[in-house]
This record gives structure tokens, C-alpha cells and sequence, in this order.
């Protein structure tokens, strides 16, 4: 989104709750004249998408058109102003910002009990909580304090201050070098769900031999250790070790369900563990606990935008799933319109891969269910989407199930152009897409022979080989060929 539209979608962003809040606090600080950046708020809110020129011509002949530019970035830091007043008790990160602010202003008055007072109230909080670089803050406050005031012991009590900075430092560089190694992995998770290539996977494998990986005692913090199982989760998911993506999955669950109060703070990263963990299930084909786990997170207690947004997609996207799994189509068609509905309506808070892993679910429902136009239609949501802004993996799955979709409704001379476009396409990549140049050949024999015996000795075999292809990786959308196919056998 543009800058100029920012202001636009912080306003819509505002709950009922956080709207009335924002113009008391505006009118306890108003001057003389500050009534028109309310003018403006309530102008920008009444507008449906954005339009600056339509805003200016409310404001036409008035002094506050001559500093437009002057009022937006006025209204916007009294927006974040008044929401960080009204979120400060709801975020630790918040309370902890507050009570060095407190401290700072106390040292500046000279109340240094006061200040020491703050900081230990501080440090107790961002100590239970992990907060290891506002701990360094902390502590760099402690020891200028010591210096401050007489201390019969100064150097013993400078020697334990120093001691107690180093392990927090040492607990912090085994956290960042813990998500060093995970971001490694997730990167290539980002743009694809399986190793193809030789080389990815011998970096993969390179990274995972990492001493910190070896187990999880040596993550020393609990969001260390989070981060450890994170990153043998991914790993289990590129070699399509689906059992040990789940195992590790299970154990975040089991770290976030021991420490409540982690999930009240951080309801989000909570919320997306529970995710990773019935998807996890899912691939397995384990739902025996799948209606439990859900209802904990149908029952999470929103309160902002950005978790309401989570709250509508997970299940949704858990329900494809499901559907998926247990072959209940048609039950998954009812849920497209909810999906663009709810996209419509959380769309700003929802990342362009997660929106696209929603629209190739709904597209593998229509296209196994044989609703083979849906399949189409919901195929364009992907295909049409510049080069780079899709996920490979992703784009060229739909772009196979296109494929299959033109075939079966006997779109003759479109299918000749679509296979020879794909071939052109996915030979740049030719090990990476081995699976696919297989697909596109077979559609090509199977569009040039109309003999039902030569096209089912044509299936017979195409099956047989991806099977043995779907031993050795994982291929998305290769599962879904193969269950296609045999229903043509």
C-alpha cells in the first residue's frame, strides 16, 4: 500500500472501542484550532477506499489545505499517541517502555530509590518474560545507577551486575544464533513446501547438523526452545517427514500450554503453533483430537483487528483441510464465499502467502471435486498474479491442476497452447519440475489418442511412475494427481 494511504488504513483499522477512546483523549489535549484534525479523521472515515484529492476538496479555501501534508502526520502521531494510552496495560513490551521512562525521570529528579524501584520492577518482568535486549537496557540503567549513589561494596556489586549482563547477553546470542539457523530453513519454506533440488537439500541438511540443533536443552530459554522446535518442524516438512513435524509441533503446543500467561501476552505466535500443529495432524491423517484442538481456538478471545483477522482464517483454512482429507467436497464449496467475504473484510491483515495457501486449498477442493469451472475461476486468483509475488511451489501446482481442468472439459485448442506455454515454462527448471514435465506430457499423449485402451495404458503407467516419483520427494500437488488419476483407472 502506498504511504500516502497509510493514514486511510490506520483510521478503518480503529475498533469501535479504540475510536471513542481516540477523540476523549483528543479532546483533553485539543489547543485552539486543533478541532479540523478531528474534521479530518471523520472525513477519512466516512470514505470507503482512499482519495486524497476528494478530501481536499472538502477542505477547499480553509488555512488547513496549505499544510496538508502537516495534518495527516499531526492526526496520525495523535492516533498512535491515544493508542498507545489505551494499550499500555495490554502490552508487556508497553509496560516494560513505561516503567524505564518512570525510572529515567526519576534519576533526572534525583528520587534514586525511586529509579531503583522501577528498574527492579522491570527487570522481574522482563526476566519471567524473556525479554532479553530490554534486559540489557535494564541492566545498563542498574549499573549507572550503582555509580550514582554510595555503596560500601561497589566493586562486588559491580562485578555481579557485569555477571548477570553477560549470561542475559550469552542467552540472547544463543537465541538470535537458535533463529539464525531456523530463518535459513524458513526461507526456503516460504517459497516452497519440499526440497527439489539436490543442492537445497544438502544446505538444509548443513544447517540442521548445526551443534545448537542437536537437542533442545542446549536452547537455554524458553523462546529459544521454541524457536529450536520450530526449526525441526520446517526441516520435517521439507524431507516430508510429516510424523516428526508434528512431534516437534506438539511439543510448542505442550511449551505455550505450560506457561499461560505467555498466551494471554502473545496470543498470536500461540494461535499459529496450534495451527502448525493440526495441519501437522492433518497430513498425517489424525483427527482423533482435531475437534478439541479447534474448539481452543474458535473460543480464543480476540480483541485487536490483527488476532480477529487469525481467528477467522485458521479455522477456515484448518476446515479446508479437513475437507480435503476426509473427501467432503461439496462441504468445502460452501466455504468459498466465506473465504472471499472474510478476506474482504481482514484482508489488511492477512499476508499475501497465507491468502494464496487459502485460495490453492479452495482450488485443490473444486478441482478434485470435479467442479472443474470453479477450478478454473479460482485458478486465475493465482495465475494471474505477477511472476515473484506468488509462491513457486504454489503457482505451479494451480498451473497443473489448470491443466488437468482444460483437459477434462475438452478445451481442444486452448489445452494445445496451455501445454506448450507450460513446456516452454517449466523447462528452465527441469529438475526442480520433473513432476510437472510429466503431467504435461502425459496430457499431451492422452489429448492425441482417443483410443480408450492406449489412454488407459497411458494412466496405468503415469501412475505408476509418479508413485514411485512420490517415494523419493515430495512434490505438491502430486498427491492430488495421483487420486485424480485414480478415479480415471
Amino acid at each position: 500500500m502506498k504511504a500516502r494511504a497509510d493514514l486511510f488504513q490506520l483510521i478503518h483499522s480503529l475498533d469501535e472501542a479504540e475510536r471513542r477512546y481516540f477523540k476523549l483523549h483528543s479532546q483533553l489535549h485539543v489547543r485552539s484550532g486543533q478541532n479540523n484534525y478531528m474534521r479530518l479523521f471523520e472525513a477519512i472515515l466516512k470514505q470507503e477506499s482512499f482519495d486524497e484529492a476528494g478530501l481536499k476538496s472538502q477542505f477547499e479555501g480553509e488555512a488547513l489545505l496549505n499544510q496538508f501534508s502537516v495534518a495527516k502526520n499531526y492526526l496520525t502521531n495523535a492516533i498512535m499517541r491515544a493508542l498507545r494510552a489505551y494499550h499500555h496495560d495490554k502490552s508487556l513490551d508497553m509496560q516494560l517502555r513505561e516503567l524505564l521512562d518512570f525510572a529515567d525521570i526519576s534519576q533526572q529528579k534525583g528520587l534514586f530509590k525511586a529509579t531503583q524501584r522501577y528498574l527492579r520492577k522491570a527487570r522481574k518482568l522482563a526476566t519471567a518474560h524473556e525479554k532479553f535486549p530490554l534486559l540489557i537496557e535494564i541492566m545498563v540503567r542498574e549499573l549507572r545507577l550503582l555509580k550514582l549513589g554510595y555503596q560500601p561494596n561497589l566493586k562486588g556489586e559491580l562485578d555481579l551486575a557485569y555477571q548477570q549482563a553477560a549470561k542475559t547477553l550469552a542467552q540472547l546470542d544463543n537465541e538470535l544464533q537458535l533463529r539464525r539457523l531456523h530463518d535459513q530453513i524458513y526461507a526456503t519454506v516460504a517459497t516452497r513446501v519440499e526440497l527439489r533440488k539436490e543442492s537445497e537439500l544438502q544446505m538444509a541438511q548443513a544447517t540442521m547438523a548445526d551443534p545448537l540443533l542437536e537437542n533442545p536443552d542446549r536452547a537455554g530459554s524458553w523462546n529459544a526452545g521454541i524457536v529450536y522446535h520450530y526449526t525441526h518442524a520446517y526441516f520435517g516438512r521439507l524431507r516430508g517427514d510429516i510424523k516428526k513435524m508434528k512431534e516437534h509441533f506438539g511439543r510448542m503446543v505442550e511449551l505455550w500450554e505450560s506457561t499461560p500467561e505467555r498466551i494471554r501476552e502473545e496470543g498470536e505466535r500461540y494461535l499459529k503453533t496450534i495451527m502448525g500443529y493440526l495441519d501437522a495432524c492433518l497430513m498425517d491423517e489424525d483427527t482423533d483430537d482435531f475437534e478439541e484442538v479447534m474448539a481452543r481456538i474458535k473460543t480464543f478471545k480476540a480483541q485487536t483487528p490483527k488476532l480477529k483477522a487469525l481467528v477467522f482464517r485458521i479455522p477456515i483454512h484448518l476446515e479446508l483441510r479437513y475437507h480435503l482429507l476426509t473427501e467432503q467436497y461439496e462441504n468445502g464449496f460452501q466455504l468459498a464465499p466465506l473465504i472471499e467475504e472474510g478476506l474482504a473484510a481482514h484482508g489488511a491483515y492477512i499476508s499475501t502467502g497465507v491468502r494464496q495457501y487459502f485460495l490453492y486449498n479452495q482450488i485443490v477442493l473444486f478441482f478434485l471435486g470435479e467442479d472443474y469451472p470453479s477450478c478454473l475461476k479460482w485458478s486465475r486468483k493465482i495465475l494471474d498474479e505477477p511472476l515473484g509475488a506468488t509462491r513457486e511451489d504454489i503457482r505451479v501446482a494451480v498451473r497443473v491442476f489448470s491443466l488437468i481442468a482444460h483437459f477434462e472439459k475438452e478445451d481442444g485448442e486452448y489445452l494445445d497452447y496451455a501445454l506448450r506455454s507450460a513446456l516452454r515454462s517449466l523447462k528452465k527448471e527441469a529438475e526442480a519440475h520433473q513432476f510437472e514435465l510429466m503431467v504435461v506430457d502425459y496430457l499431451k499423449a492422452m489429448h492425441h489418442h482417443n483410443s480408450v485402451r492406449h489412454q488407459q495404458e497411458l494412466t496405468r503407467a503415469f501412475k505408476e511412475k509418479i508413485g514411485e516419483m512420490g517415494k523419493e520427494k515430495h512434490y505438491l500437488g502430486l498427491h492430488e494427481v495421483d487420486r485424480w488419476l485414480e478415479k480415471r483407472s
